[in-house]
């Protein structure tokens, strides 16, 4: 009969194409396999991985680029939501202040606006963790501080254990002020991430929720390598323009390595 024989069992002709079709099957998914598993040393395993979480991560940075430049197109500064970010994968201290001789330069700088002023209701925009808030509550009969991240927000309270001298928002400036009347306001570190159409915005609402007797503090850090950010000296032509604030005083230090400070008193 039309038979084969394999391993001494008798075999049809279609059993035959059978079992050599099996046999590829197992082969091409044996080989599936061995592309998708790296293979080699532990170290050499290790590195591939590193590699392929460094190519995710850089495809995460692209991504965000794109996204605040087509915000940008739009007349708008960073989300809400790339704050949000920051704080939950920064646990103590999400911008590095603490370990920054340069912001602790900065912020004897920005407290130096305050000698010849007493503050009644100050108004911080952009609190972050509260390092600079603490301070602040020495120079003002109140203080309001508000940011956009609401872990930002229970941090800084946390920090300052103010009392009834501290009240901590959280809410998006470029949409709702926190309720006045304040006398002084505090924008540091906090404008270069807003649009120059933002800035303005804000700058006529302050305006117009400040009594005559008042003062405006605009302080900013730069840095040469910074992208998609609104330059300092940018910023401040956009708070003075149609807005009703008048700058007063300004300066600008250079902190070395393309770094650079700039501090103005408005009214």
């Amino acid at each position: 009969c039309n038979q084969s024989s394999v391993d001494g069992v008798c075999q049809t002709p279609g059993a035959l194409r059978s079992v050599a079709l099996s046999s590829r099957r197992t082969v091409k998914s044996a080989g599936s396999r061995r592309k998708l598993t790296p293979r080699g040393s532990p170290g050499e395993v290790q590195r591939f991985r590193a590699g392929k979480w460094l190519w995710w991560g850089r495809v995460i940075v692209f991504y965000r680029r794109v996204q605040r430049r087509l915000r940008r197109l739009l007349g708008l500064g960073w989300s809400a939501q790339e704050f949000v970010q920051r704080y939950a994968a920064k646990s103590n201290d999400a911008w590095g202040y603490l370990q920054s001789p340069e912001h602790a330069a900065r912020s004897e700088r920005i407290l130096s606006a305050f000698t010849d002023w007493r503050a009644g209701r100050l108004l911080e925009v952009g609190c972050a963790q509260g390092f600079l808030t603490r301070s602040l509550l020495q120079l003002a009969d109140e203080v309001v501080a508000c940011d956009l991240s609401e872990e930002a927000v229970r941090r800084a309270e946390s920090w300052c254990a103010a009392g009834d001298r501290g009240v901590f928002l959280a809410c998006d400036v470029r949409r709702q002020l926190p309720e006045g009347p304040y006398d002084t306001c505090l924008l540091s570190d906090v404008l270069y991430y807003l649009s120059p159409a933002e800035i303005r915005s804000l700058a006529r609402r302050l305006n117009d929720r400040m009594p005559a007797r008042r003062r405006l503090v605009f302080a900013n850090e730069w840095n040469a390598a910074y992208r998609d950010l609104t330059v300092p000296s940018v910023a401040l032509e956009c708070l003075t323009q149609g807005t009703g604030w008048v700058c007063v005083w300004q300066e600008q230090i250079d902190q070395g390595e393309g770094k650079s400070h700039m501090l103005a008193i408005l009214e």
